[in-house]
């Protein structure tokens, strides 16, 4: 992850309610995201594309019905394919989040 990714995603965090930033801030979510798009055998730069995809999310910037398709567009990988990388993500990022919040 750049520099710059690591600054704008503090940044975008730092915005949302208390619980929300507590909960994405104890949450490994990059390292995950990027475990993934490894997994899937994305280069470097579509890795910071998928952790931005994530953060939009993660953020209410974009909508997580729209995840699979933003991955597909910004990435360039195939439908399919988007819709692994977004369930995988969905298993392993956005719902402990989203429990860790409620808690």
């Amino acid at each position: 992850m750049t520099e710059k990714l690591q600054q704008i995603i503090k940044e975008e965090v730092t915005k949302l309610p208390r619980e929300a930033q507590d909960a994405i801030n104890a949450f490994d979510w990059a390292n995950i995201a990027e475990e993934i798009g490894k997994k899937y055998l994305l280069e470097e730069g579509e890795i910071n594309d998928l952790q931005v995809e994530t953060l939009l999310v993660l953020t209410g910037l974009e909508s997580g019905e729209y995840y699979a398709q933003n991955i597909e567009d910004e990435i360039g990988t195939s439908e399919k394919e988007a819709e692994k990388i977004a369930e995988e993500a969905f298993q392993k990022i956005f719902t402990p989040i989203s429990e860790a919040i409620v808690e």
